[in-house]
């Protein structure tokens, strides 16, 4: 039987990637907003402590740490996301059609500067990831692919993940958000 489907825009491919890689196995905008609330009340305590003590050096030094590690989490969550699309270039506009056969992928990606065909048998993927309206499937180091669960034809979306898990096994994560 052939599933075929369509990809995500890459704007949202590129986002919950990059935003699951910084907060795996959970919701990256619920760990977001928890970081920001303990980044805050951390920051007060910290601020509280220095107006008491004084200026100790450890609590400087714990606070500059603490906006380092906030920065980097904000740029990572933010801004990384859309310098990486943004570096896609003429290639940002690219859409993929899937059809899952037996054995392989079958992928034709559109664009105004592409036309490629590409096919990938199912050993060869290393990771999927499944949310409640998408797919992502890592083919080597520097693909990654989306399938919108929304444009799935000829098959359901468990029928597809029987295939996919039954390839990956233990790289096979569904996310509950």
């Amino acid at each position: 039987m052939q599933i075929t489907a369509g990809s995500l825009p890459a704007r949202e491919a590129y986002k919950f990637m990059t935003r699951y890689l910084l907060f795996r196995r959970s919701d990256p905008k619920k760990k977001m907003i928890a970081f920001t609330v303990v980044f805050v009340l951390t920051n007060a305590a910290l601020i509280w402590a220095m107006s008491i003590a004084g200026s100790a050096g450890w609590i400087t030094a714990f606070l500059c740490v603490e906006w380092v590690a906030y920065l980097f989490c904000c740029y990572y969550y933010f801004l990384l996301p859309k310098l990486h699309y943004n570096s896609l270039g003429e290639r940002r506009d690219v859409m993929h059609m899937y059809e899952f056969g037996d054995d392989a992928v079958r992928i034709v990606s559109r664009g105004s500067a592409v036309h490629e065909k590409r096919s990938i048998g199912y050993g060869e993927l290393l990771k999927v990831f499944e949310t409640a309206s998408a797919l992502y499937f890592v083919a080597d180091s520097s693909s990654a692919y989306s399938v919108d669960k929304h444009t799935m034809q000829g098959g359901t979306p468990e029928e597809l993940r029987e295939k996919l898990f039954a390839a990956v096994e233990d790289d096979y994560t569904v996310c509950a958000f």
